[in-house]
């Protein structure tokens, strides 16, 4: 996916975050957006999604040329950060066969080997309610890293990973096809390396 935004802003309530921002995002783009805590990454992040409506400025998102409507941008894209919320009462099983229904799951790979890669496969069958954060963090992860998807939309992707999660999350991150545009909102320098393009917000 193509990304193209001018003279883009947000405030919450007369606090401006950032203003006068211009992005341009080619497809198969690595981008970290970097910044002090407050900055706006996460704002910028979810912006991009079409999941908060930014404050003044355009966005375009471009699938092979076309332009996608504003509505119709959560067909094409996975997000995923520490913040968002999982259906507690189901499995991680069923979490995922439910999700892959609805988007594409990158050629060559099955349900029971992501739990294995994301070191879920014991608990395959429990509810997430009983899960740590780390887990909850690795199943958060299973939803966007395997999927044959357009946009990957990635917020602190090793926040609450132990050593063994961060360095499964981090050789995958290596592993995303370049028909995907991957942005990754971090401070992190082993997430930030990753990338080749830069978004660096200031206070």
């Amino acid at each position: 996916m193509n990304l193209e935004a001018r003279n883009l802003g947000r405030k919450f309530n007369r606090q401006w975050i950032f203003r006068n921002l211009d992005l341009n995002i080619a497809q198969g783009a690595r981008v970290a957006i970097t910044g002090a805590n407050g900055s706006g990454k996460s704002t910028l992040l979810q912006i991009l999604a079409g999941m908060m409506p930014q404050t003044e400025g355009s966005i375009d998102w471009k699938v092979e040329e076309k332009s996608i409507d504003e509505q119709a941008v959560f067909q094409h894209l996975v997000f995923s950060a520490p913040y968002q919320l999982l259906p507690e009462y189901l499995s991680p099983i069923e979490i995922l066969k439910d999700w892959y229904n609805i988007k594409k799951l990158s050629d060559g790979f099955q349900i029971a080997q992501l739990l294995e890669e994301a070191g879920l496969a014991s608990a395959a069958q429990r509810p997430v309610q009983q899960f740590s954060s780390g887990m909850k963090q690795r199943l958060k992860l299973l939803l966007c890293l395997y999927a044959d998807c357009p946009l990957i939309l990635l917020d602190e992707p090793t926040g609450n990973l132990d050593q063994s999660g961060t360095e499964w999350v981090l050789k995958r991150l290596n592993h995303i096809s370049q028909k995907s545009t991957l942005i990754i909102a971090s401070n992190l320098p082993e997430e930030v390396q990753i990338c080749n393009q830069l978004i660096q917000l200031k206070d």
